[in-house]
Parts: structure tokens; sequence; C-alpha cells
């Protein structure tokens, strides 16, 4: 029913917001992934977690499970983000297509550093874990906005990297943030449910 109330938002806003409706559609896109917290809560309710303890089933595979879905579900809302961005460069094209593409990927990029983050949270504090991990990055990009000069650094770094340069770090950096978040998970995981 909520991805109905989404799609509907979507349509809305393309009708009415025009071109800017491609920002509603990164906003849906996040709303959507937070959507994996809710089979982290079916797990806890159900007592998935307890059953598959008996099963010898190890638990790297059960968090390897979890990201996977994640991964899928963000690669999933991507796509339909990027599908929403070319139906309004359809309809308005105030923008080129390349720019459309580039808002797609940098969805999808930033779709999988918050599932990243998110997972471990909610590992951690059940259906607590989305809004705790909102805080917190939240609160660490308020703290970074007062160091000095941070955003002006950030830019300037920006627009001096080459494209593919960017692309390197961006891969860096998520699969940094995959290998850390994927073991702080199994090490949570471990001592919630598996002692």
């Amino acid at each position: 029913m909520i991805q109905v109330s989404f799609v509907a938002a979507l349509i809305l806003a393309i009708i009415f917001l025009r071109q800017d409706s491609a920002v509603i559609s990164i906003f849906i896109t996040m709303l959507f992934l937070n959507s994996i917290q809710s089979l982290f809560n079916d797990d806890n309710k159900s007592g998935f977690l307890d059953f598959l303890n008996t099963t010898g089933v190890s638990f790297n595979r059960i968090v390897f499970a979890r990201y996977l879905t994640g991964i899928s579900l963000c690669l999933i809302s991507s796509i339909f983000s990027f599908l929403v961005n070319l139906i309004i460069y359809v309809f308005y094209k105030n923008l080129p297509l390349k720019s459309y593409l580039f808002i797609g990927l940098l969805t999808l990029c930033i779709s999988l550093m918050y599932m990243l983050i998110l997972i471990p949270f909610i590992y951690l504090f059940n259906q607590n874990g989305l809004t705790i991990a909102v805080i917190l990055i939240i609160l660490i990009a308020f703290i970074l906005s007062k160091v000095n000069h941070s955003a002006l650094k950030i830019s300037n770094f920006f627009h001096q990297s080459s494209n593919l340069k960017l692309g390197f770090y961006f891969v860096l950096c998520v699969l940094l943030t995959a290998g850390i978040s994927y073991i702080v998970s199994v090490i949570i995981c471990k001592k919630r449910f598996y002692n």
C-alpha cells in the first residue's frame, strides 16, 4: 500500500512540479530503502534468526543474505528513480540526458552508502536503528559543516579531480564502508543472536 502511495505522489509531482519532480523521485527512492527495516523487524518478531541458529546456517551467510537484499533494493530503487527521470526528460527536456544519467548514478551511490550504514544500526537497535542512524548521519554532517572551510575544501576536491579519479575514490569508499559495515554486522549478529 505504501508503494502505491509513493507512485501516486510521484505522478502528482511530475504533473504539478514538472522538472523539479526529479528531487521527489530521489526522496521516494530513499524512503523505499527504509522498507528494509521491516525485513529485520519481521526476522526478530517471527524468531527467524533463532530458527536459523538451530539449523547450523552460518551467521556470516545470514548477514551476507541481508546485504544482498539491501544491494538489490538499492539497484531496484535506483532503476525506478532513473526511469522517472527519463520520463521527466522526455516531457520537459530542461536538462540534458547526461545530467539525468548522473542523477541516477548519484542516487545509486547515495542509496548504497545509506544502506551500508543502516544495516548495522538495525541489527544493533532493532526498530530504532533507522532513527538512530539518521540522527547520527545528520549530526556528523552538522559537525563537518562547522569545521573550518570543510564545504569549500570538499567542493575544491570535487572540482579539481577528474571523473575517473572520483569514480575510483567512490568505489574505494563503498568497498571500505561495505567491509566495515559487514564485519560490524556479523559481530553484532553473533553476540545478539548466537550466544
